[in-house]
């Protein structure tokens, strides 16, 4: 699971930094936007205690 964030990540980001060198490519930066964005959710979605959900009485 870290390897595909760190991969997603990279990629966003690779993506966002070739939208914002050039101007004609600015639907990739929005494109690493959405991937970085994603990537973001997913990890800190990820940030809870391990083990099965709790249920608060």
């Amino acid at each position: 699971m870290r390897t595909l964030l760190t991969f997603l990540l990279l990629v966003g980001t690779g993506l966002l930094v070739v939208g914002a060198v050039t101007p004609q490519l600015f639907v990739l930066a929005l494109l690493g936007l959405l991937l970085l964005t994603g990537a973001a959710s997913v990890a800190l979605a990820g940030l809870g205690p391990p083990g099965p959900p709790r249920l608060h009485h």
